[in-house]
């Protein structure tokens, strides 16, 4: 039987074509392939003889692993990777005596039919062995059981998983912004107090004044806050507050105006900026705090005292942290904070009481203004320890800390009573 073939060259590469491609789905032994006897007729057309003789046995083909090893094959050769993985990878080319490949002879139906083969029962081979750890029929078995038995709640989940799906899908579509957060906290109580007496100025041991507030009535405090990223290391902070309701009247005098005062206690006339303020994280060590509003020593200090909200801590106003924060009430300024070790860092602070008012005793130099510095210590997760400084200007001579007698007083000679300065 004889077969046509249009060139030495076109034949070989349909041949390297189909290994490479059988190659990808099997695996192959070591193909023995066999050189016939050539007659040449012209360089466009050429027969071969199919059923010639084969080479002598000295002229037989070696199993090689590595695609090296073929003297007359070089990488940049077109079918270079091809033979590179039939070799190295599934070992099913082998190469003749004299280390040479021959890429160029023709090929005979035999001999693809041989590298084919070897190709094949490579494959096989090698899936017998990928596949031998996977699971026994009777593993499959129990697992089509436990899916019978478990088929309510696993229906039941799918259902939840695609209810979450949906409603994330919602949220997605509802959400309030991209890049800014909306948080907030509303307080509600009821408070009421007996009918007493107190001694204020002058203090001398006679409870001489009266609490005209012993009415009960309703508190309540409100917030919102935005918190708005401008960059991966930075964002703007806004809070929003409004707030009803009030201890007052208490004691029948000026100077002890802070007795009894609550943590959420906060009366506005109505909804106020409480908080404007633009956070930056400078190294990962430095942090940076500046705005016109809710720039404090009690938002900027880490504070000892955990619990020091107006939502979870204390009712009074006074336990919720140690008053000497509370002096100067700021609302613009500039802080920083410093981690300088594991467990140590420093927070410093400049801020004013009324820095957007130019009169005199007011803005951010005349008026009320605080200078603050903090040391904080951490020496375990549950203990922490600071020292502060405080350097706090009045104008008129009170501390703004809104807890017991904040003001310095003076006897007012005209008045001969005592009285703020």
């Amino acid at each position: 039987m004889k077969g046509r073939l249009i060139s030495r060259s076109h034949s070989k590469t349909w041949m390297l074509a189909c290994l490479l491609i059988v190659g990808v789905n099997g695996v192959a032994q070591k193909a023995l392939a066999q050189e016939y006897t050539d007659t040449v007729t012209t360089q466009a057309q050429e027969s071969i003889d199919l059923n010639s003789s084969p080479l002598s046995p000295e002229d037989s083909m070696a199993q090689i692993t590595s695609v090296s090893q073929l003297k007359d094959v070089q990488p940049n050769d077109w079918a270079f990777q091809a033979l590179q993985s039939l070799v190295e990878r599934y070992g099913c080319i082998a190469g003749y005596p004299d280390s040479n490949y021959r890429g160029n002879r023709a090929l005979s139906r035999y001999e693809f039919a041989a590298g084919v083969n070897a190709c094949l029962d490579r494959v096989n081979e090698l899936i017998t062995t990928a596949t031998s750890d996977l699971a026994t029929r009777e593993d499959l078995a129990i697992l089509q059981k436990l899916q019978s038995e478990f088929a309510p709640e696993l229906a039941t989940l799918r259902s939840r998983v695609d209810s979450l799906e949906a409603k994330t899908d919602e949220i997605k579509a509802n959400q309030f912004s991209t890049t800014t957060k909306l948080s907030g906290l509303l307080i509600v109580g009821i408070q009421g107090r007996t009918s007493n007496r107190g001694d204020v100025n002058p203090r001398d041991g006679q409870k001489d004044t009266d609490d005209a507030g012993t009415n009960t009535n309703v508190i309540s405090l409100g917030q919102l806050y935005l918190t708005s990223q401008i960059t991966p290391r930075s964002y703007l902070f806004t809070g929003l507050l409004d707030g009803k309701g009030t201890t007052a009247p208490r004691f029948t005098n000026s100077v002890s105006r802070n007795d009894v005062l609550l943590g959420y206690e906060f009366p506005t006339d109505n909804l106020i900026v409480s908080d404007l303020n633009f956070h930056w994280l400078v190294t990962d060590k430095l942090a940076v705090m500046v705005g016109t509003e809710g720039v404090s020593m009690p938002t900027a200090f880490r504070g000892p005292n955990r619990v020091e909200s107006a939502a979870t801590g204390p009712l009074s106003y006074f336990a919720q942290r140690n008053p000497i924060l509370n002096m100067g009430y700021g609302h613009g300024g500039i802080a920083i904070d410093w981690q300088f070790a594991k467990r140590a860092s420093l927070q410093a602070i400049y801020t004013s009481y009324q820095p957007g008012n130019p009169g005199k005793g007011s803005g951010l130099f005349d008026g009320t203004t605080t200078t603050g510095v903090q040391l904080l210590l951490t020496p375990t997760d549950t203990l922490d320890l600071s020292l502060y400084y405080v350097n706090n200007y009045s104008s008129d001579g009170c501390l703004l800390t809104f807890v017991g007698d904040e003001c310095l007083t003076t006897v007012n000679t005209t008045t001969a009573k005592s009285a703020p300065l």
